[in-house]
């Protein structure tokens, strides 16, 4: 009785609030058929019911964590505010369970990429900026965010670890001289060396 009321109740959203949970506890990639299936106490064959394959089920659990971490700011803003805003909630978000970051592309996007897309380019759109421009101008803005949740992950996994690379004053002037002050900057807020100079750019 036990196991056929569990395949009953057994639903996609279950399955994907499942994954959720299992994705704050470990890496994403790790997420298979079969351990969320030994999660829910089904087979796997219930899980392959609702998602064709792992692909598929990473698709709609990134699409799951988008829609929970509610990134889309108020439609309000000015849109420089409102693209600044989008980004760092982003980042908030990705730098928490950065693993996510790596299935950006390699998913199909869904309804809770699909509502950030739409919301972006809405506020572009309305701001004054070429129908062919704005969506550029989103994918831009996803670029700084993902290559800063990258950069981040790697400066926690160097952080307290004595470096080996030292710029040589001789050879490298420029570095050696810019390094020192840049790279804390960039090591305290790795997001604000692309994006704001991306939407200064963006005014222009």
């Amino acid at each position: 009785m036990g196991e056929q009321a569990s395949r009953v109740a057994l639903t996609r959203e279950r399955i994907i609030d499942t994954g959720l949970e299992m994705a704050a506890q470990g890496p994403i990639a790790q997420i298979s058929m079969h351990k969320l299936a030994a999660r829910l106490s089904v087979t796997p064959m219930a899980i392959y019911k609702h998602f064709a394959n792992k692909a598929e089920l990473q698709a709609y659990l990134l699409d799951g964590f988008i829609a929970h971490a509610v990134v889309i700011p108020d439609a309000g803003l000015d849109w420089p505010v409102y693209l600044e805003q989008l980004a760092r909630n982003m980042y908030q978000a990705l730098s928490a369970q950065p693993d996510w970051a790596e299935l950006f592309g390699h998913v199909r996007m869904l309804p809770g990429l699909q509502a950030v897309m739409e919301s972006c380019v809405a506020k572009l759109l309305s701001a004054g900026f070429d129908a062919d421009r704005a969506l550029p101008v989103y994918y831009g803005l996803t670029q700084c965010v993902l290559g800063a949740v990258t950069q981040n992950r790697h400066l926690q996994a160097q952080s307290g670890k004595t470096s080996s690379q030292a710029v040589s004053e001789q050879t490298y002037p420029l570095l050696a001289q810019l390094l020192p002050g840049v790279g804390k900057s960039v090591y305290r807020d790795p997001l604000s060396c692309c994006l704001i100079p991306f939407i200064d750019g963006l005014r222009r």
